[in-house]
């Protein structure tokens, strides 16, 4: 099917504005990808379409206006980068500390979008070297106040006046943080516990040499508590290292904004179907988010893009052919690699509309993305493949991080942290005794 005559009929435009390119149009021009002033301009929507676009607070503007701010953001990191890597959290580090903002941000009532955008600055704010002056024992240290930091300035920007203060959250932060220690690393070695008095050090080592080893798990160690002060100087740090920038749109925003985008430019005409693909891929786009950071390679608008196409597949808007990129993989593998993302539940979806209704479909969406046919479909095999990595570690259970089996151990009874506390302290109690 020629799709390009499809989608356009009449003339056909230029290689970056089709969807389906022929092997003498090989090459992707990068720059037609992120040309959004001109590609939006290229619309020619009726001014009825614009004013709706702007009465519903999603212009051509602000789509503009968060194309520019995305890529000087992923851009100033990808030249920093070039020169010098800042030390990069392990993937276990992240994955907890995502977990406590999550279970904070519903604590302290920061909406599910928010939470969105905290993880989207966490991650640039570690790329951007906020822990590269510490150890990593020391980066262990900083994430939990720093973690709780972040989730207070957002929750603060939502709505100062009921956002809760530093000292609210301590007691949950300091617990995460014993927690994080204990299950993140068992192996650190920290400093013994030794008697305020210089001369009893001598008897301490005597009683040492006589009396059993204690067990492991009640060993002293030392643990970092957090406080209102701890929090607050990660604010400040936090701010300095993302320059400020607070309001970076994460890829459930950008997808928000999409189907808005869309539903009107297609003359709500499919307004059901839109409303189903958001909410599926809020599901998607939380897995993709604890999965793998977002990066340069990953920027949150990708995200969107190809979670909203391949779920305009699902809904069988749009055929899922259109959105292969022929130069990257054969269709056989393509439909392979759809289903096993497990976006869809019976088997390749069949597209329903007519060919007319279709090509009015598929202008709209390039239009409502400001994307060129090829960004889309790239964008579309990057998630697919990313989703399918998703899967893949769900289906592998026994290759699970350390941390979680450690968490599940620590967490079986309520009150294990208290009780080895209070083992810690009896036997420290005897020994005192002793000496």
């Amino acid at each position: 099917l020629p799709i390009s005559r499809l989608v356009h009929p009449g003339p056909p435009l230029r290689e970056g504005h089709r969807f389906a390119m022929t092997a003498t149009e090989a090459e992707p021009r990068e720059e037609a990808r992120h040309d959004v002033e001109d590609f939006l301009g290229q619309a020619a929507l009726p001014e009825d379409v614009l004013d709706d676009l702007h009465s519903e607070g999603v212009s051509n503007d602000l789509i503009r206006s968060w194309a520019r701010q995305e890529g000087k953001v992923w851009d100033g990191l990808g030249a920093s980068q070039l020169k010098s890597r800042p030390p990069q959290l392990r993937t276990d580090h992240r994955e907890a500390t995502l977990r406590f903002m999550d279970a904070l941000a519903r604590l302290t009532g920061l909406s599910m979008t928010g939470w969105h955008v905290a993880a989207l600055l966490w991650d640039v704010a570690c790329q951007a070297g906020l822990f590269a002056s510490a150890s990593d024992f020391e980066a262990v240290d900083d994430l939990p106040a720093a973690a709780a930091a972040l989730v207070l300035l957002l929750r603060k920007d939502e709505c100062s006046s009921t956002a809760p203060r530093a000292a609210d959250v301590v007691n949950c932060t300091s617990q995460f943080a014993r927690w994080l220690q204990r299950a993140v690393l068992p192996f650190r070695k920290r400093p013994v516990h030794r008697l305020a008095e210089a001369d009893k050090t001598a008897a301490i080592e005597a009683v040492s040499s006589t009396c059993p080893a204690l067990p492991e798990e009640s060993a002293e160690q030392n643990f970092v508590e957090v406080n209102a002060a701890d929090i607050l100087n990660q604010e400040r740090k936090l701010l300095r290292t993302l320059d400020w920038q607070m309001h970076l749109p994460s890829a459930v925003t950008w997808m928000q904004a999409l189907c808005k985008r869309l539903d009107i430019i297609s003359g709500k005409e499919f307004t059901n179907s839109l409303s189903w693909v958001y909410q599926q891929s809020l599901a998607s786009s939380h897995a993709l988010l604890m999965h793998s950071p977002s990066s340069c390679e990953m920027q949150p608008r990708k995200t969107a893009n190809g979670l909203l196409c391949l779920f305009l597949v699902v809904a069988r808007v749009i055929p899922l052919g259109i959105m292969r990129p022929i130069l990257e993989v054969t269709s056989s593998e393509w439909e392979a690699l759809f289903l096993e993302t497990k976006l869809a539940t019976a088997g390749l979806p069949t597209c329903e509309l007519s060919k007319d209704r279709l090509s009015c479909f598929l202008r709209s969406l390039l239009a409502a993305t400001g994307c060129s046919a090829e960004a889309l479909q790239a964008d579309a095999l990057a998630v697919a493949r990313a989703m399918c990595s998703v899967v893949s570690g769900h289906r592998q259970p026994q290759q699970m991080p350390q941390m979680q089996q450690q968490a599940q151990q620590l967490f079986k009874g309520a009150d294990a942290a208290e009780r080895q506390e209070r083992h810690w302290q009896q036997q420290q109690a005897r020994t005192h005794s002793e000496i």
